[in-house]
């Protein structure tokens, strides 16, 4: 009897001690709902990525030489961002799928897990289904972050996007 007090009282203590932790929880949804949702979606290796800390919360910014775009990536450079729960660590020299959105809060082009975004050797199915896409040809990379044919940036359009947030025009 003492014995399963001891145990009682132990489970108590851990469950009256225990910190809260959330997981990352996803909706699943198909490849064509995914595109649909994304800002872009590309396929293209890590050059370099850094930690960053933006308006308070921290996130992972990756440099990705674009290879591949099935919607709005046929630039040679571009830069997204990752963070929180469900955050994509996109490693230097590898190949990712990424399906990338504009994050309403923070104005930056982000991805993470439940977008869709994930090594290239695990996403055949998704490229079955994305098609050929199209081949972004690499005249001089410059690693300047450029997102559309105009040659603006993206880190002028997230810029300029958290400009306007903290001084509303009018």
């Amino acid at each position: 009897m003492k014995s399963v007090t001891k145990v009682a009282l132990i489970i108590l203590c851990l469950l009256l001690t225990a910190e809260a932790s959330f997981a990352c929880t996803c909706t699943i949804r198909s490849v064509s709902q995914r595109k649909k949702d994304a800002k872009a979606v590309f396929m293209g290796a890590v050059i370099e990525n850094s930690q960053e800390m933006i308006n308070g919360r921290m996130y992972y910014r990756a440099w990705i030489a674009v290879e591949r775009s099935w919607k709005n990536a046929e630039v040679e450079e571009i830069t997204v961002y990752s963070g929180g729960g469900c955050m994509a660590w996109l490693e230097p020299g590898k190949k990712y799928l990424v399906y990338a959105y504009t994050d309403k809060e923070s104005g930056l082009l982000e991805t993470d897990i439940c977008s869709g975004t994930g090594n290239i050797k695990l996403a055949e199915k998704d490229l079955k289904k994305l098609g050929k896409g199209k081949v972004v040809v690499k005249s001089n990379p410059k690693h300047n972050n450029s997102f559309n044919r105009s040659g603006i940036s993206l880190s002028f359009i997230v810029n300029l996007d958290a400009i306007r947030r903290y001084f509303p025009p009018g």
